[in-house]
């Protein structure tokens, strides 16, 4: 069992929020928000005790945390020691884990929040779930007291398909972890490497740009199709060009966005990515598409460049515009610092959390 009781200088003395997700070491966006929580304070002025639902690694382990998760759960519930839950969910496994716990919180008698994080919940509620499916997903979700959403994209679509469930936009907070920037002419990428982050996609582009990127090398890092990728990028002859690391922790990723003069993502599918807002947080011009939660963060020619997911011809000519303009990177790049700070800072997250939680409490 995986459990971090992070409000350690203040000691559970009655009741206390208590926040199940994965753990924040795992792979993904969905604990980089927790750990942006944690890092950022957010848990010590809740009282939070986090409960570790999912961990990496084999499914031995996955099941001990899950099942150590549910039981300690059960013990505070039993004890009376929560006063709410507050429950991280995406697609898939992820769903169907975390209906388990929503079950148990609710015959608690405790309010319940679903945080919605899949960016691909959508393929998953439309195509992979039949009728039945469907219906336990409708259910899970209208039961819940309050759902929160990344985005206003999010918000009408769930308003379209699970119209009974009570939504609230609470957008990811950003933190920048670059204390020194030295742009160089480096194009990063961070996420899950395949075709829904339009790692391919970028490959082409990049590829298509010849000389106007002779002095530009590319860093494409995040797990996935790590060894696909590889082999793509030296079919396109970008060997030397472009690097391919796999996965980079904290540190790493710091130092990648310390030097990189544009940030990438022309994704497919998104809720609101976190490394996105990290790159937008350090003052890095960045390229992306308007999908999920994207819109919210990034005005095309204000804060970013936005281009149709799949158009591989403009994804080429923005990023060309912005290698070949300085101080177009470097006004994209201020008005996106000063974005995040206005609208996606902990401080504005945690005024949201003090509202939803007094809220739900108190009703």
């Amino acid at each position: 069992m995986v459990v971090s009781a992070v409000s350690a200088k203040r000691p559970l003395k009655d009741r206390s929020v208590v926040m199940i997700g994965p753990a924040m070491e795992a792979k993904g966006g969905m604990a980089s928000v927790v750990q942006a929580y944690r890092d950022g304070g957010l848990f010590q002025r809740f009282s939070v005790t986090y409960l570790t639902s999912a961990v990496d690694g084999p499914a031995g382990a996955k099941l001990r945390a899950g099942v150590g998760c549910l039981t300690h759960l059960v013990r505070l519930l039993w004890r009376r020691q929560v006063t709410l839950v507050h429950i991280h969910v995406a697609q898939r496994t992820s769903c169907w884990r975390k209906g388990i716990f929503l079950a148990v919180a609710k015959a608690g008698r405790v309010p319940v929040v679903l945080h919605l994080h899949g960016s691909e919940f959508r393929q998953f509620y439309g195509d992979e779930c039949g009728p039945f499916r469907r219906w336990l997903v409708r259910c899970m979700f209208q039961s819940a007291d309050q759902v929160i959403l990344l985005s206003s994209q999010w918000r009408r679509w769930m308003e379209c398909n699970i119209p009974r469930a009570r939504v609230v936009v609470v957008p990811n907070p950003a933190v920048c972890f670059v204390d020194q920037r030295q742009a160089e002419p480096l194009v990063v990428f961070l996420g899950r490497l395949g075709r829904r982050k339009g790692v391919y996609d970028l490959l082409e582009a990049f590829a298509a740009l010849g000389e106007v990127a002779a002095d530009w090398r590319l860093v494409v890092a995040g797990d996935g199709e790590v060894d696909a990728v590889r082999r793509r990028v030296s079919e396109l002859g970008l060997d030397g060009r472009v690097s391919v690391p796999g996965w980079v922790g904290s540190e790493a990723r710091s130092q990648l966005l310390s030097r990189a003069g544009i940030y990438v993502l022309p994704s497919y599918d998104e809720g609101l990515p976190m490394g996105l807002l990290e790159a937008m947080a350090a003052g890095i011009a960045v390229v992306s598409t308007p999908i999920g939660g994207i819109p919210d963060a990034v005005r095309d020619g204000t804060e970013g460049v936005l281009v149709t997911p799949g158009d591989v011809t403009a994804l080429s000519e923005a990023l060309a515009r912005l290698m070949s303009d300085e101080k177009l990177r470097y006004r994209l790049g201020e008005a996106a610092a000063r974005r995040v700070e206005a609208d996606f800072s902990l401080e504005a997250c945690a005024i949201c959390f003090t509202d939803l939680y007094r809220r739900l409490v108190a009703g």
